[in-house]
């Protein structure tokens, strides 16, 4: 019998898998921070806003957006919450295809490269690229994404990218 993890991993695989092909961010990374950020598909944001990753409203964002309570963390790791507006999206796959171009947007292409996020194929370096990028304020954020990846397996689809480029297949 399937999990309610396995469910939401199945229904976010193929945007997941879509999103190396439009923003080379791997496929295993795509589907952790989904799970992390979202928590199963089940948070505020994932239900009121459909937004999967937290990724926030800033200034340069034109579409709608939603206002939620979120916790924060310091410069030593200590916990504060804020209200924060996210993006909000019509649906999960819109917010999954934002999610691979929300890396390649102004500023942050040249940024999140050079933390070698973008391109990675490497699900290890990935997360921590995440990390010291800024992606997300926790100090454990790349840990808890390999966690999750390694628990489900979740680098299999990145298998899937790489043997399909091996091939010259585009899925």
């Amino acid at each position: 019998m399937a999990t309610k993890q396995d469910i939401f991993i199945e229904k976010v695989k193929d945007g997941a898998i879509a999103g190396w092909y439009a923003g080379k961010i791997l496929p295993s990374v795509t589907i952790a921070q989904a799970c992390l950020e979202s928590g199963w598909g089940i948070s505020e944001l994932a239900t009121k806003a459909n937004n999967l990753f937290g990724i926030k409203a800033k200034d340069d964002w034109k579409g709608e957006s939603y206002t939620v309570r979120t916790a924060e963390y310091d410069k030593n790791n200590k916990q504060f919450f804020i209200n924060a507006a996210f993006r909000k999206y019509d649906s999960w796959k819109e917010s999954l295809i934002d999610h691979a171009k929300f890396f390649h947007e102004g500023w942050r292409e040249a940024h999140y490269s050079t933390h070698g996020v973008i391109g990675q194929t490497d699900y290890k370096k990935a997360c921590r690229g995440l990390q010291n990028a800024g992606y997300a304020t926790s100090k454990i954020y790349a840990d808890q994404l390999m966690g999750l990846i390694e628990m489900y397996k979740l680098y299999k689809y990145d298998d899937v990218i790489k043997e399909s480029e091996v091939k010259g297949m585009k899925i």
